[in-house]
């Protein structure tokens, strides 16, 4: 009913946090159970930094060109202005891509903490925030096969979408397409790393996390719906909307 104790393995024998970036991708229950509840926090964070900026600077140009063609038909826009906007939203996104797995990792953090208070091992915040770095990886590779699809399919407009809502009918309700969009194979692979790490943290299976995935999907399915409601009354009160 305690932390951890004193960490028994000497630092040679202590898995490596840099290796696990990728271990996590193949065999995540054992580099969880390795780690004996002390999971190290930079080398993850590092990696999610790393590639999603990498994915961001991929679709830099494709970026620029919208913007572009955004500012072309606006009079309002003068060449300096342009100027400023484009770096600016150049600076404010890649600045995003580097905030958000930290922002990301100690929100779901909080929340794997109150689910952990009902295990029987307690688990220091130190210890989910860890875990959540390696978990989110496929998070990242997703953002980045994304990012090289749109690239090789030669879009100019949106990234591609590789959940569900890219299979959406033209036209389809907004409420359709959030509820859609929420089902992407590499969101099912997160929650199953998130379960297995919430699970070997309690000394036990992915089923002990099986409350807490539930728990975000329903967020995460909460929020999308709520934007798509917000933005299709938003819509539906332009002139010239039905």
């Amino acid at each position: 009913m305690s932390y951890y104790g004193p960490d028994p393995m000497s630092p040679e024998q202590r898995p490596s946090g840099w290796k696990a970036i990728v271990r996590v991708i193949y065999e995540p229950t054992a580099m969880f159970q390795e780690f004996n509840g002390r999971v190290p926090i930079f080398p993850g964070y590092f990696a999610q930094m790393l590639l999603g900026l990498i994915s961001f600077i991929m679709l830099v140009p494709m970026t620029l060109r919208v913007l572009e063609q955004t500012m072309l038909s606006n009079p309002m826009y003068t060449p300096e202005l342009a100027a400023i906007s484009k770096w600016s939203g150049l600076v404010g996104g890649g600045f995003a891509i580097l905030v958000t797995p930290w922002l990301a990792g100690l929100l779901t953090a909080l929340i794997a903490m109150f689910f952990g208070q009902f295990q029987e091992e307690r688990v220091g915040f130190t210890s989910y925030l860890g875990m959540l770095g390696y978990a989110r990886m496929p998070l990242i590779i997703s953002s980045l096969l994304g990012a090289a699809l749109t690239l090789a399919m030669g879009d100019t407009a949106t990234q591609f979408n590789l959940s569900l809502a890219a299979l959406a009918p033209q036209g389809a309700p907004a409420m359709v397409t959030a509820l859609l969009g929420t089902l992407n194979p590499f969101t099912a692979w997160y929650y199953f790393v998130l379960a297995t790490g919430f699970g070997a943290l309690h000394r036990g299976k992915a089923a002990k996390g099986v409350a807490l995935v539930v728990t975000l999907y329903a967020l995460n399915l909460l929020f999308s719906l709520a934007g798509a409601a917000i933005g299709g009354s938003f819509l539906s009160q332009m002139p010239g909307q039905m």
